[in-house]
């Protein structure tokens, strides 16, 4: 799984401004990061970790759009993202991890993938 294939599913199924592996100086004040953590590579799956950042000036509009995340794929499975088979995707509840250098409110939303290898 490519990362612009990970930051195109969020922001389309999500509906909010989503950036690769970074926030950017021109990124908008209420989005979405993603970035992926290769994991074990086996014979016919992959196994690998993500991370959906969310940063939002209000702090309850942060917490609800994480929980809305979190609903969607805590127990998903048999989907694609971009080209891969998302055989399983199990998330953990959104974690707070504070404010940013400009106040904004910021949540995590961590999944576990197992992939089509192939």
């Amino acid at each position: 799984m490519r990362v612009e294939e990970l930051r195109s599913y969020i922001q389309n199924s999500f509906s909010i401004p989503t950036y690769s592996n970074e926030f950017y100086t021109q990124s908008e004040n209420n989005c979405a990061m993603v970035r992926i953590t290769p994991g074990a590579t086996e014979r016919q799956v992959n196994r690998l970790n993500i991370q959906i950042l969310l940063r939002n000036e209000s702090a309850s509009q942060a917490e609800v759009k994480a929980w809305e995340i979190y609903q969607a794929l805590r127990i998903k499975t048999g989907f694609f993202i971009g080209s891969t088979y998302v055989i399983q995707c199990i998330a953990n509840q959104p974690l707070y991890i504070g404010k940013d250098e400009n106040g904004r409110t910021q949540y995590s939303v961590n999944c576990s993938l197992i992939t089509d290898a192939n």
